[in-house]
């Protein structure tokens, strides 16, 4: 199973057209295009990473806070962020479905960008590119690994530890 950005065709507005596209492939040659897994809300949805914890299914991605939809935008108390969030599906071929509750890790200006959870013997964690946590230019080191937790209805949340290693 192959997940990448992707953009939908036929929606209007380009903020509502980022998509999770999607493939599959009997042997990593030849890949067949298969409907995109989930669409909307943002512009982009970029460096999707599906995995699985606790009984559940997420696609972590990640996007910017110019590339929020007028409609998603308008719902998100605060504001569009930029940052990391992810869906929570029914499998890896989904339904999926945008997680509710805050942005798992936004901010403006930007903290962390382009992150990815890790399975550790201690628990899940985050790591990412540090992105412009001052406001300035771009960082790009890979920051350090910080806890996250699933609570009962299946939510995740940096809890904000960082890992002395």
């Amino acid at each position: 199973l192959m997940f990448f950005t992707a953009r939908a065709a036929g929606i209007a507005e380009p903020n509502a057209g980022g998509c999770i596209g999607f493939a599959t492939s009997p042997d990593l040659r030849a890949w067949t295009l298969e409907p995109p897994v989930f669409t909307g809300g943002f512009g982009q949805l970029e460096v999707p990473q599906v995995f699985t914890h606790g009984g559940r299914w997420y696609c972590l991605f990640c996007t910017a806070a110019a590339h929020f939809s007028a409609e998603r935008a308008n719902a998100v108390p605060g504001g569009p962020v930029t940052g990391t969030h992810y869906l929570i599906g029914d499998g890896p071929r989904g339904p999926w479905r945008m997680a509710d509750g805050p942005f798992l890790d936004g901010a403006l200006p930007c903290r962390r960008y382009a992150a990815r959870i890790l399975e550790t013997d201690d628990g899940l964690a985050i790591m990412g590119f540090a992105d412009r946590p001052n406001g300035g230019d771009f960082v790009g080191h890979v920051m350090d690994p910080e806890s996250v937790v699933q609570d009962e209805e299946g939510r995740l949340r940096v809890e904000g530890r960082s890992w002395d290693r």
